[in-house]
């Protein structure tokens, strides 16, 4: 039997959790919700299928939340708060978030669209094979990557982004379709911020940024992973 899709909100504002909820359930979804940080991690037990996280928490501070559930689990975020500061953003995608929305989101329907995406991406099953390249491996199924058959830990827009390059080897993405794929057409991202996960990438598999032997950058075009 076809189970509805459970989403853990993690908020204080109980007026807010409770519009929220409204909203979700007249959606088909099943919500569960937490009211600081601590509890949502106890929650986590309940294996969610998502997550909806606002950063400002009584007890501990929401990119912190997201670093341990990140690090547990493979669960989606959406980071939901009033702080529009681009440093926020970035805290939160670089800590692992699928996505951010500023408060108040005026718009349910996007919410709902983002949801059914990242969860039916989530289940979808995909190929049983490992990519391969020299000593790296990425299991695509349960999102890890492997250096010397060593776990190490990527978040989500780094672990996405050495997947779209590895499911593409040997072949050139430009720019735009690289900030399309990871970061989808809503958010203006600029050329020095995909080339500061590039960098990031190449810190985490060992290629050398100077002269990178792995993820090659064409100036002025893109990249290509080197298999």
């Amino acid at each position: 039997m076809k189970t509805n899709p459970k989403i853990l909100i993690v908020d204080d504002e109980e007026s807010y959790r409770n519009t929220l909820k409204l909203m979700l359930e007249l959606s088909s979804f099943s919500v569960i919700e937490a009211g600081c940080g601590k509890e949502a991690i106890e929650k986590l037990i309940d294996k969610p299928d998502a997550i909806l996280l606002d950063l400002v928490l009584p007890d501990m501070y929401g990119i912190e939340v997201l670093k341990i559930i990140t690090a547990k689990t493979d669960i989606p975020v959406i980071v939901i708060s009033a702080k529009d500061g681009w440093e926020d953003i970035d805290s939160a995608i670089s800590g692992g978030a699928a996505d951010y929305i500023i408060k108040p989101n005026k718009n349910d329907g996007e919410l709902i669209v983002k949801l059914n995406h990242l969860i039916n991406k989530q289940r979808k099953p995909g190929s049983t094979g490992l990519i391969t390249i020299g000593n790296i491996s990425i299991d695509i199924i349960n999102k890890i990557v492997k250096v010397n058959n060593i776990r190490i830990h990527f978040s989500d827009i780094e672990y996405r982004l050495i997947e779209l390059l590895a499911k593409n080897p040997n072949k050139l993405l430009d720019i735009e379709t690289i900030k399309k794929e990871i970061w989808g057409d809503n958010y203006e991202i600029d050329e020095s911020y995909v080339r500061k996960y590039i960098q990031k990438i190449r810190e985490k598999i060992g290629d050398n940024s100077s002269k990178p032997m792995i993820i090659v950058t064409e100036h002025g075009r893109g990249y290509i992973l080197e298999k």
